[in-house]
């Protein structure tokens, strides 16, 4: 009776009281025996009720728990705090249970791949994590999970689940800024109409979606899809043919070069002013950019461009830029701006910075023998005076004309350098001799 529900309890007491009271039906009758069976009825469904709910609320849930300390060899506190990465494939876990995990306050690997999870759950407190591997599970939804409270997740492979509904999981995914790997592959939402750039337009920070690298064109052209709107009153549109499907790639195309002679058009005389007066842009805007998403403010933008006068003067220049770097309502891509921009060195890589060399090169004159071969022919010179010098002391030792030979005694007299032999080459040489 103590778990029944109070109002349960109140309505048979009045059931009672009424039952012996006069006004109440007789003792013994159908009718009596009727409304008390009806009476017990409501009791035993509300009883119900509230046993379900203390067991959803009480009782763990069905099924294998996950236990991050069978993992481990050393089970003691200082090694749980201090471990980085958890290996829990191929378990057969059904949940995380709560606060197993907030002990691991260092993990930062975590695999969990091969299981038979339907909810991510119980990760809170786990926010240092940047590795979290889910492929193939039962995961169904990532609204009110734990990873929008990974912030620092890098990397986060989720292949071969249950997941749909792109667009409710882009608005979780988006907040972990720091995420540069996603896999997301073999789910229902990956074969949504054009999946790849409504994620690369709303995540333009990724470096690989689905294990292939996203690059700068695709990017480009994610910012300008939009979501498609659906209305159940119009009919569908109709097919194309294929000429006509050829003819839109075609417009298409035509669109997106005149889009990029505008840019190009916009950028010259601002990649000109920038290599003349040696500005640098990006540490105006990396100031501001304290989380390293490559992304400002436009108004910011605009504001370190003016001080230089490097903004546009001309409305459609404007809108060419804006268009090129412009990534969501109010911010722009000022990393790749600054790419395009800004000279990459003396390496010959910038056209007009080899042209620029080249005409310094050729307007000094040139010498006729470099620094290197003058040196070099130094050491030539060199070389040859110390041969002729060996030489002609080997020349005057064999005639006798050499220097004087120290005594091998000490405190000998030194002695003159003797005469060769007499002989026709000496008489030669030396006619008095």
């Amino acid at each position: 009776i103590s778990v029944l529900p109070k109002a349960a309890v109140v309505r048979t007491e009045r059931a009672r009281t009424r039952g012996s009271a006069g006004g109440g039906v007789p003792r013994g009758s159908p009718q009596r025996a009727l409304t008390f069976t009806a009476a017990a009825r409501v009791v035993s469904k509300e009883h119900s009720e509230v046993l379900s709910t203390m067991e959803a609320t009480l009782l763990p849930p069905a099924g294998k728990a996950a236990d991050p300390y069978a993992c481990i060899g050393t089970k003691n506190a200082k090694h749980v705090q201090n471990c980085l990465e958890l290996y829990m494939n191929d378990r057969g876990i059904d949940y995380l249970p709560e606060g197993v995990f907030e002990r691991f306050i260092d993990l930062k690997y975590l695999w969990l791949m091969r299981n038979n999870l339907a909810k991510l759950e119980n990760l809170d407190e786990n926010f240092r994590l940047h590795c979290l591997y889910l492929s193939k599970n039962r995961l169904t939804t990532f609204v009110d999970s734990s990873l929008a409270k990974l912030k620092n997740l890098e990397e986060l492979h989720a292949s071969d689940n249950q997941l749909t509904d792109l667009h409710e999981h882009i608005e979780v995914l988006k907040k972990l800024r720091r995420l540069k790997r996603l896999d997301l592959k073999g789910n229902p939402l990956a074969h949504e109409t054009k999946y790849r750039l409504h994620v690369i337009k709303h995540m333009p920070w990724l470096e690989e979606l689905d294990l292939v690298t996203v690059t700068d064109a695709e990017r480009a052209k994610a910012r300008r899809v939009t979501r498609p709107t659906f209305d159940a009153t119009q009919p569908p549109p109709p097919q194309l043919t294929e000429e006509e499907r050829r003819a839109a790639a075609e417009r298409e195309r035509e669109r997106a070069e005149k889009a990029e002679r505008r840019a190009a058009r916009a950028l010259a005389p601002i990649k000109r002013r920038v290599l003349e007066k040696r500005i640098l842009l990006r540490p105006h805007w990396a100031e501001d950019d304290r989380r390293k998403r490559g992304l400002i403010n436009r108004a910011k933008f605009e504001q370190v461009l003016r001080i230089y006068a490097l903004w546009p003067e001309r409305d459609r220049d404007v809108k060419a830029l804006v268009a090129t770097y412009a990534a969501g309502d109010d911010d722009m891509e000022y990393v790749r701006f600054c790419k395009d921009v800004e000279p990459r060195g003396h390496r010959g890589r910038d056209p007009y910075i080899r042209e620029l060399l080249e005409a310094e090169a050729n307007a000094r004159p040139c010498p006729e023998v470099s620094v290197c071969m003058r040196m070099a022919l130094n050491k030539a010179a060199k070389i040859r005076r110390r041969r002729a010098e060996a030489e002609e002391a080997a020349k005057l030792a064999l005639l006798g004309q050499g220097p004087a030979v120290a005594a091998t005694e000490p405190g000998a007299p030194v002695r003159g350098t003797a005469r060769p032999p007499c002989d026709v080459f000496t008489q030669f040489v030396y006619p008095e001799a």
